[in-house]
């Protein structure tokens, strides 16, 4: 995860529950560099668009996001098993469609955040979610969780 893509919560301790969330540093747009040659670790969370057409936008970081949320729901990091690989090896493998395993859908809570994973790492840039849909989503997520 870069440091772009920063999710904060604020919590009231004596009884767990969220109170604040923000996503900072969103909708950046800005020209990516990548060198020849480059393996895929550093692009572990970027859509294949932004990376072959080197630039990053609020459409990337919806799909930042629906990455970094997945990796927060199972505690563990996106792609681990792509890790070391030529960067073009990754984006061929996510432009097929390949994401990390939506696994333990099992309850009414998890099912909502899963459906927001998936529509923010659609194929389409232009199928995803916008950063408003975002919010509204998550809020009303949290709410119905108190």
């Amino acid at each position: 995860m870069s440091i772009y893509n920063v999710f904060c919560f604020s919590l009231q301790l004596d009884s767990c529950n969220i109170r604040n969330v923000k996503l900072s540093n969103i909708c950046l747009t800005r020209q990516l560099t990548i060198e020849p040659g480059s393996k895929c670790d550093a692009f572990l969370h970027l859509p294949p668009e932004a990376v072959r057409n080197r630039a990053y936008n609020a459409s990337s970081e919806v799909y930042s996001l629906g990455i970094m949320l997945w990796e927060m729901w199972h505690g563990k990091e996106a792609f681990f098993e792509m890790k070391g690989q030529d960067l073009e090896v990754l984006l061929v493998n996510v432009e097929e469609g390949h994401r990390p395993q939506c696994t333990g859908v099992t309850t009414q809570t998890s099912a909502p955040w899963y459906e927001l994973i998936s529509r923010c790492w659609a194929d389409k840039a232009a199928e995803r979610n916008t950063l408003a849909d975002c919010k509204l989503a998550i809020t009303a997520m949290l709410a119905n969780q108190k």
